[in-house]
């Protein structure tokens, strides 16, 4: 990928020639969208390749209120073509890719729709008016050479009777494996804690590092080639009104830890002892996974993954073996519960973005049991010595 421009937001950024309509004045290091449509504008360079596509990552955090607003859906659009949709609803970097006609020396609009705005006087955080979407940080668009996904046959999605032993029957018939054995083959990369429910819903509760995380996809790279080194020195947050247990913060790598542990049973400095152990733990047990290459590792996310913004992270885990990834989103090209393996243990799953999608704690069992016995029927064959 080549950087074409980088637009910065807040009162020290570039952002300001770039704003049509729908920011609010910049703060310190951030702007947000006010409204429910946000519009730039920006000049391709003259040397634009029209062979290649355009690339487009968004740094922004979505404006929520706890125990009131939980998300904010977000729409992008070029030139009046939609490039991206999803479900956003904490800090986040997302890439889209615009695959349409670009031509060298026009000026593109870029245009994100965000309904669920909403203004912060209505909740009674503050006296502020305005109708707030999605804070931005930077806007960061590059030249990148089309990716098409390969034109392989997805594994058709398993159906299943509506009940966990029938479920559990159906898996054992088609992978050999009992459903609480296929779900302790696979390991997730953080970003949201649904494929933790999943396991828990099929028996089993591992003892994986980063299991209730959350974590965006270039923090976990970056983490993953630090190899998560000073992980224990995290800030312990209190329970709130909303969130009633102790939360683990890592700055370092912008990640968040669940740790299920209530204000009446605990206090900051047991916790932050108690966690430092355990996250020492398990992020030795992560790292022999890892080394390893026994387990398939899940990354997750709304909406549709970039395989620009994904392939990143299947080098970060090769760097330490022949490890497998599972990439899972809603692409809506694919039928939900369906895999395709892209290259030998690099695999795509998607969910059905008309059915429930991505509910983490109410997860689509249906559709997540399907892709991961597809996933590891297509890893097990890949795995078999040849004859």
């Amino acid at each position: 990928m080549h950087l074409l421009r980088e637009i910065t937001f807040g009162k020290t950024g570039n952002s300001r020639p770039y704003i049509l309509e729908g920011m609010a004045e910049p703060e310190d290091s951030f702007t947000w969208t006010i409204g429910t449509r946000t519009r730039l504008g920006w000049r391709v360079p003259q040397n634009f390749d029209p062979n290649h596509i355009l690339l487009l990552e968004f740094d922004l955090s979505p404006f929520v209120v706890d125990g009131a607003l939980f998300t904010q859906y977000l729409k992008v659009f070029v030139d009046g073509n939609l490039v991206g949709d999803q479900i956003i609803e904490m800090a986040i970097i997302v890439a889209y890719e615009a695959a349409v006609n670009i031509k060298p020396g026009a000026i593109l609009t870029i245009e994100l729709q965000h309904d669920g705005a909403q203004r912060p006087c209505d909740f009674g955080i503050s006296d502020d008016q305005r109708q707030l979407g999605f804070l931005l940080r930077k806007l960061s668009l590059y030249s990148a050479i089309d990716l098409p996904r390969p034109s392989c046959v997805p594994c058709s999605p398993l159906v299943f009777e509506p009940s966990q032993d029938a479920r559990r029957a159906a898996v054992q018939a088609y992978c050999g494996i009992a459903l609480d054995d296929l779900a302790m083959r696979f390991e997730t990369l953080g970003q949201n804690c649904e494929l933790s429910f999943v396991q828990r819903s099929a028996g089993v509760e591992p003892l994986h590092f980063l299991r209730f995380t959350g974590i965006s996809l270039p923090h976990l790279i970056d983490a993953l080639l630090h190899e998560f080194e000073g992980i224990e020195q995290f800030e312990v947050i209190p329970p709130s009104e909303n969130i009633g247990e102790f939360m683990l913060r890592s700055e370092r790598y912008k990640i968040s830890v669940h740790s299920f542990v209530s204000g009446h049973e605990s206090t900051i400095e047991n916790v932050k002892t108690n966690f430092r152990r355990r996250m020492s733990f398990l992020r030795t047990h992560f790292l022999q996974h890892l080394y390893e290459g026994d387990h398939i590792f899940v990354f997750q996310q709304k909406g549709r993954i970039s395989l620009h913004a994904i392939l990143p992270l299947l080098h970060a885990l090769r760097r330490f073996g022949p490890n497998a990834l599972l990439f899972v989103d809603q692409d809506r090209a694919l039928p939900g519960g369906s895999v395709v393996q892209l290259a030998p243990g690099f695999f795509h799953g998607a969910l059905d973005r008309a059915e429930r999608g991505f509910n983490i704690s109410n997860p689509d069992l249906d559709g997540w049991y399907s892709i991961m016995a597809n996933t590891y029927r297509l890893w097990q064959q890949g795995r078999a010595p040849s004859l």
